[in-house]
């Protein structure tokens, strides 16, 4: 398949996407067991290699951490980095093996149609609300929600106020929920991906996804959706690192860069430690004065 890219123009020889091209090769098999009906190995790797032509970090990630995010979308039917927005590949730096991998997020489409898989909802859907919208919503025991959009602006990220995603269930139950645009951005700055990939190519369908996720934790989930849900909370926050150009990132301060790391402990926290763990070796002998008072110790040692 890498030679026939080759002949199209797509890749270079030698070059890191004929590298990765020849990795899905090698995996077409394997690759191809787990896609849906609609999609081909053939078809994968062309979209994976169209996604890294649009985010070239995309090549500086090991190509196994390629195969995997696109392998693990496809057992959910997710058809990954293409035009659909099922998911995006996104490029992480892993402080652990100090590597940059790929993983690959739930889109706002692929959400909802992971959701309609659980056969309790009939439809679910998101909107932006932007400046000069009409919107009108009501809790209680009758919830309403009215949206009446605005045809004399454009919706940008700029100008959004307000997103909201509804559910309508087999049981002619309905669900919906309205975030502000403040709360959007309270959520993503906890992304460890906030200032590249899909925050920044696609702000309005990941609000919309952000909604939508929020609204399908109230209701029934299938299987998949919540495997997807799962994954995404493990990429956002867990132990990985944005990979925002260096250009953006002079822009940006220190906190920001290093989200949830540990702040460094003062020198008197740790004087106070070593005087405590001293304190306890000489009265190994001796019985605790009191239950509990080890597990207090313990505290202090790891702070």
């Amino acid at each position: 398949m890498s030679n026939e890219l080759e002949k199209q123009g797509l890749v270079v020889s030698n070059s890191p996407v004929t590298t990765l091209a020849s990795y899905f090769d090698s995996r077409k098999k394997a690759l191809a067991a787990v896609l849906p009906k609609h999609m081909t190995a053939d078809r994968v790797c062309r979209i994976v290699l169209s996604a890294a032509s649009r985010t070239p970090k995309l090549l500086e990630c090991t190509p196994e951490s390629v195969y995997l995010a696109c392998h693990s979308a496809a057992q959910l039917g997710l058809e990954p980095g293409g035009p659909l927005g099922h998911a995006y590949l996104v490029p992480f730096f892993n402080n652990k093996n100090q590597k940059m991998e790929c993983q690959y997020i739930p889109g706002y489409k692929g959400l909802i149609d992971l959701a309609r898989r659980s056969g309790h909802i009939s439809t679910i859907y998101a909107y932006s609300v932007h400046r000069d919208d009409k919107l009108e919503f009501e809790l209680g025991l009758e919830p309403k929600l009215k949206h009446v959009p605005s045809l004399t602006i454009a919706p940008t990220r700029e100008n959004m106020t307000h997103v909201y995603a509804c559910a309508h269930l087999t049981d002619r139950g309905r669900q919906f929920v309205v975030m502000t645009t403040p709360e959007v951005e309270s959520i993503r700055a906890r992304s460890k991906a906030r200032d590249s990939g899909p925050w920044m190519t696609d702000y309005l369908e990941m609000a919309k996804k952000t909604a939508v996720k929020r609204l399908v934790k109230m209701l029934p989930m299938s299987i998949e959706l919540a495997d997807a849900i799962a994954h995404e909370d493990k990429v956002e926050y867990g132990d990985l690192k944005d990979v925002t150009p260096q250009r953006e990132r002079a822009t940006i301060t220190m906190d920001q860069l290093k989200p949830g790391e540990p702040e460094k402990p003062a020198e008197q926290p740790k004087e106070q430690a070593k005087e405590q763990k001293a304190t306890t070796t000489k009265k190994k002998a001796a019985p605790p004065e009191e239950p509990g008072a080890n597990d207090d110790l313990s505290d202090d040692l790891e702070a």
